[in-house]
């Protein structure tokens, strides 16, 4: 499980997903925004991996995105790189838990514990 990253490196932008392109009348995206603290050189399926739980992080759709999300996501990657996007969930929900406040009692705390207590995250990374 601790293998170092030996593919190539990339500008992961740390918050992709949605809300931060910008597209035009032709839905072809023209812009992304918000390049922030988790902005970083590395692995570029960091921001796949985390993009997709991003979507619709707080369930405000309703509609079981994640789920339907991961289900896509996990047929257009190879089949030994599932692990290490459920890994990059994981980290991003072990950094940031307390990221927006410190004694954990928002929706994004409670968001990360969820990912941290998801059985298929963890067995994914066998």
């Amino acid at each position: 499980m601790g293998q170092p990253y030996t593919g190539e490196y990339a500008l992961v932008h740390g918050d992709f997903f949605p809300a931060n392109l910008l597209v035009d009348d032709h839905n072809r995206i023209t812009a992304l925004l918000d390049f922030g603290w988790m902005t970083q050189y590395g692995d570029p399926r960091y921001d796949l991996a985390t993009g997709w739980v991003f979507f619709d992080m707080y369930d405000e759709l309703k509609r079981d995105t994640k789920a339907r999300l991961a289900r896509l996501v996990r047929t257009r990657v190879l089949e030994g790189e599932v692990g290490i996007l459920y890994r990059y969930i994981l980290l991003y929900s072990i950094f940031t838990a307390n990221a927006y406040a410190y004694e954990g009692g928002d929706g994004h705390y409670r968001w990360c514990v969820g990912n941290l207590n998801n059985p298929a995250y963890w067995a994914g990374l066998a």
